[in-house]
């Protein structure tokens, strides 16, 4: 960065509010963001919310703080180093509220990176519940015994509600991962054929929410 721009550092928060959106790769110029003030700090306009007056003289003119801007979209960090790879941006309240919005709608889970983070249970929890749930013992969630249905809903649930990826579950199920991610998708498929076992996963994933 510029020693230009640490001359005007004041500015910086204002600024980066109004690279938001670029750095969020939703548009290439903050001007053009539609709820954003960048604009009217761009024309010089006040309106009923914004008065950029003061934050221009202060940056020495439109045009200097354009390039204020400028100098700091070009050495813009990655939106990843900004808001974290699993990031939804605000307070608990406001991400709890996403949290629950992606809960009663039918808004894919893979379209939210943050969601399985946010939400990942307890292994050990889930373990629990299926044991219960299926009244098996332990060595059943990892027994290789077809129509094992304790070790097909184990292994579905670490893949649905943690972050565990397949081939760390693989390892708890004692299998290689090609193996273990095929038996998850084919229980997945099995769960929309069977009302059985679509009431088995509502009910542990009920327990799981407790």
């Amino acid at each position: 960065m510029s020693k230009f721009i640490y001359k005007y550092c004041a500015l910086t928060p204002l600024i980066n509010i109004h690279l938001n959106p670029v750095r969020a790769r939703i548009l290439d110029n903050p001007e053009s963001y539609k709820w954003s003030s960048c604009s009217l700090y761009y024309k010089n306009e006040l309106s009923e919310l914004v008065d950029p007056t003061m934050v221009l003289e202060y940056a020495g003119g439109v045009d200097n703080y354009k390039f204020i801007l400028a100098e700091m979209m070009e050495d813009s960090p990655p939106p990843e180093a900004v808001y974290g790879k699993f990031s939804i941006l605000g307070q608990a309240a406001f991400k709890e509220k996403v949290l629950r919005q992606i809960d009663d709608t039918e808004i894919s889970r893979k379209g939210v990176l943050e969601y399985k983070r946010l939400k990942s249970a307890d292994p050990d929890k889930i373990a629990e519940i299926v044991m219960k749930l299926l009244k098996v013992p332990t060595e059943s969630l990892v027994e290789k015994t077809n129509g094992n249905t304790a070790r097909k809903l184990y292994l579905y649930l670490l893949k649905k509600h943690t972050t565990l990826k397949v081939v760390e579950i693989a390892e708890i199920a004692g299998m290689n991962s090609t193996a273990a991610g095929e038996l998850i998708r084919r229980f997945g498929r099995e769960i929309t054929k069977s009302k059985e076992l679509t009431s088995i996963l509502n009910n542990s994933e009920k327990l799981l929410h407790e």
